[in-house]
């Protein structure tokens, strides 16, 4: 039941990627109305920026990353799963998305991207 629980959050998270990449193109290369005599736009819609989104697509690989590992680890043990020490690659490449996407959100926190 874990699993297929999981296999639903993979899904929504791959998802949310998606729509994160949509509107942040759109904002950048779609959205040149202006907005600002209007009282119809909503407030997120500024606060839009690639900065942001290579925080927010990492955020979500991790996330979707952070499945797949529990995913792996529920599975050990039953026919068809992998063995423990791929397990142990699989740790290896989550603590490598973890330490890039700290390395990210500073480097556009001391650039002042990020609010």
């Amino acid at each position: 039941m874990v699993v297929r629980v999981l296999g639903v959050v993979d899904i929504v998270l791959v998802m949310n990627l998606v729509l994160m990449v949509i509107f942040v193109g759109y904002v950048n290369f779609v959205s040149k109305i202006h907005f600002h005599k209007s009282e119809d736009k909503p407030e997120w819609l500024d606060k839009l920026s690639y900065s942001g989104l290579k925080v927010q697509l990492m955020g979500s690989i991790l996330a979707i990353s952070s499945v797949k590992l529990l995913r792996s680890y529920f599975a050990l043990g039953t026919a068809g799963s992998m063995a423990p020490k791929d397990l142990v690659w699989l740790v290896g490449i989550y603590t490598t998305f973890v330490f890039a996407l700290i390395c990210v959100a500073i480097t556009n926190k001391l650039h002042g991207d990020v609010d």
